[in-house]
């Protein structure tokens, strides 16, 4: 709890695949008590954890991918106010094609998930060895060791860390921006504020609070992080 401290609110995509054919804005910016209003036209760079697919946004600029994929954000002087403010948000979509399963997304690459990919809709292709492969499959051809092939699946999982994800963030008049944040690595998200904001990292300040558990799942750069930042900038609050 910080003094004049503004509550922000994400508005999320409804669909698993659209694109995103308008976002109006104006009703939830002229109700009593909103501050701002950002969509993903205020932080339109792209960044990613692993250096070969930097595909995320920290607002969605074209399309959604995911029932839940953030679009929009708000900043109110309360919670409640914040919560009405996304209800006055209009979206306009074109439902695309849903890939429920990641054999179809394979083969099928119309509509393709991130339209830039040249690659389709597959992220990249991985082979993994170990030991001396050759020499194993000649002595398994000469009847030394058992071969074994098969396809596996296997389930995702998710992780269950203590508390949820949150993120506070301050910006003092001399340009320092301080994030608190449950997240399991600071690097990460202060080298990404700085290319998502364009704001000098010397400028940032990330601090992480004592965590019940992150297990990976606190390891990116999420989108709030990014939101309350820009809101608090913009805000002063």
């Amino acid at each position: 709890q910080l003094p004049g401290m503004l509550h922000a609110k994400t508005l999320r995509s409804p669909h698993p695949h659209a694109r995103i054919v308008s976002i109006d804005t104006s009703r939830a910016e002229a109700l009593a008590g909103v501050h701002a209003v950002i969509t993903g036209a205020d932080m339109p760079t792209k960044y990613g954890v692993i250096p070969w697919t930097p595909d995320e946004n920290a607002l969605a600029t074209d399309r959604v991918r995911f029932v839940g994929d953030e679009v929009a954000a708000v900043a109110a002087v309360d919670e409640d106010t914040a919560n009405r403010a996304l209800d006055l948000i209009d979206v306009e979509y074109e439902v695309l094609h849903t890939y429920l399963d990641p054999r179809e997304s394979l083969e099928r690459h119309d509509p393709p998930i991130h339209p830039d990919n040249k690659k389709g809709n597959i992220s990249k292709h991985v082979e993994l060895s170990f030991g001396e492969v050759e020499a194993a499959f000649e002595r398994a051809d000469a009847g030394e060791l058992v071969l074994i092939e098969d396809d596996y699946t296997f389930h995702g999982t998710t992780h269950t860390p203590i508390e949820p994800h949150c993120a506070v963030a301050r910006s003092s008049p001399d340009g320092l921006l301080t994030l608190w944040s449950s997240t399991q690595i600071t690097h990460y998200v202060h080298r990404t504020l700085a290319a998502v904001l364009d704001h000098d990292p010397a400028k940032i300040r990330v601090i992480q609070p004592c965590l019940g558990g992150a297990f990976g799942g606190k390891s990116d750069p999420f989108s709030l992080e990014f939101c309350v930042s820009l809101l608090a900038m913009r805000m002063g609050r």
